[in-house]
């Protein structure tokens, strides 16, 4: 009895440990099912590439682009094919082929693939042609060697240099004035005039081809004109017979300035002795009508100065200047010897003020601008100029049409005369003399503006050039 219950335990032990392993077993096959079904195989391939275009080509580059491919389960990347052979695979939807052979022929085409290898169908072929291997001209010439001065007098200079050297050709040469561009040429010299006596200038030159390269400055040259020696004279005329603005002193200390930086000689006149003769005005370079008005000369003096302008005299005037010998067509004005003297309206100030009224009130703010750009005649003066002025109007009384406006002043008021007009004219007679108007000038300050005064300053260096 003992034997059989011992028995009993063994089976029921040995029974209990079947039955485990057989649990254990049946699980196992349960979860490989379960895995076997929730990963199944993935054998659908991307969509083919769409969209192949070229975004950019050199010599030697070319970037090609395309659409997005799609894929049941994701795109892993893009395989490139050159030739039809295999050069790279990317994750973007760009690619850059490099090492390309100038004016060549590719064709490229895209596969995508995922992340279990399946391949999509091949794009539309791509065809490339790379550009010509540059051929640009990036070799600037050689330095200007040898710069010099010759024939030096106090307001010219002639500067020459050993000729540059190009691979492909030496254009022409820039000068330069004291750090500032002034002139070009092809050849290897320059003429360099309107020189300030008794000052000193440097110069240099570079060289540049026709792809716009350019070689390093030259040396400089300085060079320091000569002294004027008093050859060249210039007559102020301030003499009055109408209303006096008093700006003699003003005017003869501005040209008397004006002289010392440009090297001439100026004598006054107040009476009309100067015009007595034409041998003796023939000494003046320019003769300056500083505010005159009425009638100032005598019939003898007025042939003198026709006589004189016939030999290419210049002239300057301004502001009451105009106000002599009005036009004898201009509606507005009378008296001051209206008529008497036309050739002068006509050649010396190139107008005649009108009357009642002639200008606006003494000292009244405008704007002044540039109306014919004349580089010379303009050189030195900020604009548009804001200026206080007697401004004075024009319509009545007369104006030369041949003369060229060079400065025009804003409107100043509501009335028509007030129209923005001319406050600055010049006339390069057929005489080969000139001629230059201002209506500025009607207060003593005026001649000692800065503007003002390099307005005149430039004037006579347009005239004694």
């Amino acid at each position: 009895m003992e034997l059989y219950q011992k028995y009993m335990r063994y089976l029921s032990f040995f029974l209990i440990i079947c039955s485990l392993i057989i649990f254990f077993a049946c699980s196992k096959d349960s979860d490989i099912n379960k895995n076997e079904e929730e990963s199944p195989v993935d054998n659908e391939a991307p969509s083919k590439p769409l969209g192949v275009s070229l975004s950019s080509v050199t010599a030697n580059t070319a970037s090609i682009s395309w659409e997005q491919s799609s894929d049941n389960i994701g795109v892993e990347g893009y395989s490139i094919y050159k030739e039809g052979l295999l050069v790279e695979s990317v994750n973007e939807t760009s690619y850059t082929a490099v090492g390309l052979n100038p004016n060549s022929i590719y064709v490229f085409a895209i596969t995508a693939f995922d992340a279990a290898a399946n391949e999509s169908e091949s794009s539309e072929s791509l065809e490339v042609i790379t550009e010509e291997e540059s051929t640009a001209d990036l070799v600037a010439p050689s330095k200007p060697e040898g710069l010099k001065e010759s024939n030096l007098t106090g307001t010219s200079v002639d500067i020459s240099w050993n000729a540059s050297t190009d691979n492909r050709g030496v254009a022409g040469y820039k000068i330069f004035q004291n750090g500032t561009l002034i002139g070009a040429t092809d050849k290897i010299e320059y003429s360099i005039n309107g020189l300030t006596p008794n000052t000193s200038y440097t110069f240099s030159v570079l060289a540049y081809d026709e792809a716009g390269n350019e070689s390093d400055l030259s040396e400089e040259v300085i060079i320091t004109t000569e002294s004027a020696q008093g050859s060249v004279k210039v007559l102020v005329f301030t003499k009055t017979d109408g209303y006096d603005h008093n700006t003699r002193n003003e005017t003869i200390e501005m040209v008397q300035g004006i002289a010392t930086n440009l090297g001439f000689e100026v004598v006054v006149d107040n009476t009309g002795n100067e015009f007595n003769s034409l041998s003796n005005l023939s000494q003046y370079k320019v003769i300056f009508f500083s505010n005159t008005s009425g009638n100032t000369l005598n019939d003898g003096q007025r042939g003198n100065v026709e006589a004189y302008a016939n030999q290419g005299g210049n002239f300057i005037s301004n502001h009451a200047a105009s106000d002599s010998y009005g036009h004898s067509t201009a509606n507005t004005v009378s008296g001051n010897g209206k008529g008497l003297w036309d050739w002068y309206a006509e050649n010396v100030t190139g107008c005649s003020v009108r009357n009642n009224p002639n200008h606006t009130s003494s000292g009244l703010a405008a704007t002044v601008s540039v109306e014919n750009q004349n580089n010379e005649l303009t050189d030195g003066i900020g604009f548009p100029w804001n200026d206080n002025e007697e401004w004075y109007y024009w319509e009545g009384g007369y104006v030369n049409p041949l003369f060229i406006e060079l400065l025009r002043v804003s409107d100043t008021g509501s009335n028509s005369y007030d129209d923005t007009r001319m406050t600055a004219q010049y006339l390069e007679r057929a005489d080969d003399g000139k001629s230059f108007y201002t209506s500025m000038g009607h207060s003593k300050g005026k001649y000692s503006d800065a503007e003002f005064v390099q307005l005149i300053t430039n004037v006579f260096v347009w005239m004694l050039n």
